[in-house]
């Protein structure tokens, strides 16, 4: 649909599924697919600090039934527990892709509305967050070693940013830590990053772009306002964007701030948000200008 500015407002893309998962078992629908009539509001977000990615959800309008069915399931102490499994798929008709895939771990019903709802809370990487694992490297290691150990028990792939074998950590010792714990420790301890995002492991310098990422430009007709200058760089919010991805590297194009456009920036940390009955339907962006705050071990 295209107004008096020049631009056109695209239609909405939305689907929300929920899936039983029950000893791997992934494939069977636990709910219908939503239709228009249910409002379905969601944040979700995601950064290079090592933490898990993090959906907020609320469904309004839902089957009492199938409202209490996705509570009770997400409660641990219920015997015959279901994990559910949430995907949800969101953008532009022709422009849309999986923003969030990850396990309900809380789900609270409220009743006291005409239109009753469920929240639902959800993580990604849940069966590596509740496995705990020991590690002993002892002498000095490079953290590209400890990192592609973390990789390879988890099934992951790895993207080893650094190619420098001079930064390493001595006599590193966990023990019964879940992964993410220990990458957010030893990010804190070395001058690097190291987060998981789409089942890779990225290790890069801090304050750098990430290696095998797609680059990103940002044009003015996909910014919603004005950039908005931080001490480290900028935060931006865009139209929803499902294919940002933390570490990336980024160029704006603003007519509105063109003193921007000469900097190169990569992408900190993201959060989707949307709603189906509101205004609500961007990514924001916080963005750090490459290499600010990196330093090397000599």
């Amino acid at each position: 649909m295209a107004n008096n500015n020049g631009w056109d407002i695209p239609k909405r893309y939305l689907r929300v599924r929920l899936y039983q998962d029950k000893q791997g078992n992934q494939n069977k629908n636990t709910l219908n697919w939503l239709t228009e009539d249910v409002r379905v509001q969601f944040d979700i977000s995601a950064a290079v600090t090592g933490a898990i990615k993090e959906a907020n959800i609320t469904i309004s309008g839902m089957q009492v039934q199938k409202m209490f069915a996705v509570a009770t399931n997400s409660t641990l102490w219920v015997k015959d527990w279901l994990q559910h499994r949430i995907v949800i798929t969101a953008g532009y008709y022709g422009k849309y892709a999986t923003v969030f895939d990850g396990t309900v771990i809380d789900a609270a019903p409220n009743l006291e509305t005409a239109d009753y709802s469920v929240t639902i809370k959800a993580v990604t990487g849940f069966q590596k967050l509740s496995n705990a694992k020991s590690y002993n490297f002892p002498g000095p290691t490079p953290i590209s070693t400890i990192a592609a150990t973390f990789a390879a028990d988890n099934n992951w792939g790895f993207i080893d940013g650094l190619q420098d074998n001079s930064i390493t950590i001595t006599d590193y010792a966990a023990y019964e830590q879940n992964v993410f714990d220990q990458m957010r420790m030893l990010a804190m301890m070395l001058p690097i990053e190291m987060y998981v995002e789409n089942e890779r492991l990225y290790l890069k310098p801090r304050g750098r772009t990430a290696k095998d990422v797609p680059d990103l430009t940002l044009n003015s007709r996909d910014i919603i306002g004005i950039p908005r200058p931080t001490q480290t760089g900028c935060k931006v919010k865009v139209r929803m964007n499902p294919w940002v991805r933390s570490g990336q590297q980024v160029k704006l194009n603003s007519t509105k701030y063109p003193e921007l456009n000469t900097i190169n920036f990569w992408l900190d940390s993201f959060a989707h948000a949307g709603d189906t009955y509101g205004s609500d339907w961007f990514t924001e962006i916080q963005l750090t200008k490459d290499g600010l705050g990196y330093y090397k071990n000599e």
